[in-house]
Parts: structure tokens; C-alpha cells; sequence
């Protein structure tokens, strides 16, 4: 029986991972075919700005996540406060919602017609252009700037989650 089951949950593995893993393979086959100047096209057009927007999103992320982790497990582990242990098992929320939610709900409460601008605009009476607001500067860097500041707010938990079993915290 033990057998049977093994077996069959090898062949329920191969027949997902054959769909998953073909455009892969596809991708990776397709860079040694000389005559194809897709990547060199690719190359001198859109890689560099892609390499350079991934390497930053790496670094402020790892960061950003590391920093706020660690200080947020550090704080519930020493400190008692008025709502620590609240605080200390809501701290690992941000792990139920994926990060691209993250982005394009902090994007679109941000941008000009967002709430939280127009409220601004509202309870000030400024017009567009009388302030400034970076998440709307231009569409494209606005959502990059969006993800650069949600992704560590939803990577943070793990960090928090790891510091917090070291330090003995929740």
C-alpha cells in the first residue's frame, strides 16, 4: 500500500511539474539558438533598467525588512508596553497577503486620485501641483516606489518571525 502511494504521488508530481517547468526549459533552450535576437534586442533595450530596478529592490527590501523585523521582535522580547502582547502575534499578519496586494493598495490610495491625496487637497483647498506627492510623479516609478515600500511591510514578519524565536519573543 505504502508502495502504491509513493508511486502514485511521484506521478501526480511529474504531471504538474512537466506544464510548470516546460516554459523554463523553453526559455533556457532558446539562448543557445544563435539566430535569435530576441536577448540581444533585450539587451540593449530594457535589460539594463530591469537589472538595476531588481538589484535595488533586493538591497532597500532586505533592508528595510531586516531592520524593521528585527527592531519590532527586539521590542516585544525586552519591552512591556501597553499593548505588547497584542502586538506581538499581529506583527505576523502581514504573512496572510501577498505582496503585489500590498503594492497596488499602497499605490492606489496614494495616487492622485486616491484617498488620501484627495483628502489632502480637500481639508487643504491646494490644487495639483502645490504639493508633492512621490507615489504619483509618473505611473510606472510611482508603482515601483509602491512595491519598494510594501514588500519589506509584507517580508518584515519572516524576519520577525526568525529574530523572535531567537530572542524568545511570541
Amino acid at each position: 500500500m505504502a508502495v502504491r502511494s509513493t508511486l502514485s504521488l511521484s506521478l501526480t508530481a511529474i504531471v504538474v511539474a512537466v506544464p510548470v517547468g516546460l516554459p523554463v526549459l523553453v526559455v533556457c533552450l532558446s539562448l543557445l539558438n544563435p539566430s535569435m535576437n530576441s536577448m540581444a534586442h533585450l539587451a540593449s533595450t530594457v535589460l539594463p533598467d530591469y537589472l538595476i530596478n531588481t538589484v535595488m529592490l533586493m538591497v532597500l527590501v532586505g533592508i528595510m525588512a531586516a531592520v524593521i523585523g528585527v527592531g519590532t521582535a527586539w521590542l516585544t522580547a525586552t519591552a512591556d508596553f501597553p499593548g505588547s502582547r497584542w502586538l506581538a502575534p499581529a506583527l505576523v499578519l502581514p504573512l496572510a497577503c501577498p505582496g503585489y496586494v500590498l503594492g497596488y493598495v499602497y499605490a492606489d490610495l496614494l495616487e492622485f486620485s486616491g484617498p488620501v491625496q484627495s483628502e489632502l487637497r480637500g481639508l487643504t483647498g491646494w490644487a495639483y501641483g502645490d504639493y508633492f506627492f512621490s507615489a504619483d510623479s509618473q505611473p510606472t516609478r510611482g508603482r515601483r516606489r509602491a512595491c519598494h515600500r510594501s514588500l519589506p511591510i509584507r517580508l518584515f514578519a519572516g524576519a520577525y518571525r526568525i529574530q523572535a524565536a531567537i530572542g524568545g519573543a511570541v
